[in-house]
């Protein structure tokens, strides 16, 4: 069923909508009418004044959190730093974004630690209008203490690497991987959201790092979490 012309100029007032989801309103009007409709309008608008409002408070922030707290230089780096680096670097040139992330009133907000957020200015460049950069903390900080309201115009993804096995891994890689002999395991994660999480095994002998496997996937949509997962 087509929308009507009221319908459609409310749609309009929005402004710039994908094809895509407009096909979705359309189909919203034509399986439920106007109250479904008016409702996921309501959402959007709700949303993009949020965007409007919050938004460029966020990306100050993190210009003020990178102007207090610069990030270390690559050539200071450690050489296991260099490495984590390295590693990190590669995963991130291979992120695909899902979802509503790098569209119009939406930020991405990627949040790491230190060596970690170095490798993401490089491959994602500075805060922009569609990608904030935070570490760890800072994130936390901003959305715990500064912002506690509705979802929809940010999402989550980070990344981090732990040079000393998690005390929540650390009993499923002993008992299913070998004693380290002159090397070291690193765990390092990649996850969304709130609560969705890859964790992969490597190995560190003190000059270059090597992937085991992935040794934990987390989904707390799919309900997917592993027993011994904390």
């Amino acid at each position: 069923m087509p929308l009507p012309e009221d319908a459609l100029r409310r749609l309009d007032g929005l402004g710039s909508l994908s094809a895509k989801a407009r096909a979705c309103y359309e189909l919203i009007w034509s399986e439920g009418g106007e109250t479904p409709f008016s409702h996921y309008l309501a959402v959007e608008q709700a949303t993009r004044d949020a965007f409007h409002i919050w938004a460029p408070k966020l990306r100050q922030d993190a210009a003020d959190c990178r102007a207090e707290r610069p990030l270390p230089d690559v050539q200071s780096l450690a050489l296991a730093e260099r490495e984590q680096y390295r590693i990190l670097h590669a995963k991130m040139e291979g992120f695909e974004p899902q979802g509503a992330r790098f569209q119009h009133h939406h930020v991405l907000v990627l949040h790491s630690y230190p060596v970690g957020l170095l490798a993401a200015q490089q491959v994602f460049g500075a805060t922009s209008e569609a990608v904030v950069l935070l570490l760890a903390a800072e994130k936390a900080r901003w959305f715990n203490e500064v912002y506690r309201e509705a979802e929809g115009w940010f999402s989550f993804h980070w990344w981090t690497l732990h040079d000393s096995v998690p005390q929540r891994h650390a009993r499923f890689i002993a008992a299913n991987y070998p004693e380290p002999d002159h090397f070291a395991y690193w765990v390092v994660s990649e996850g969304r959201g709130l609560g969705d999480a890859s964790h992969e095994l490597w190995k560190w002998d003190g000059t270059t790092a090597e992937p085991i496997e992935v040794f934990c996937q987390v989904s707390w949509e799919e309900g997917c979490c592993p027993e011994w997962y904390e």
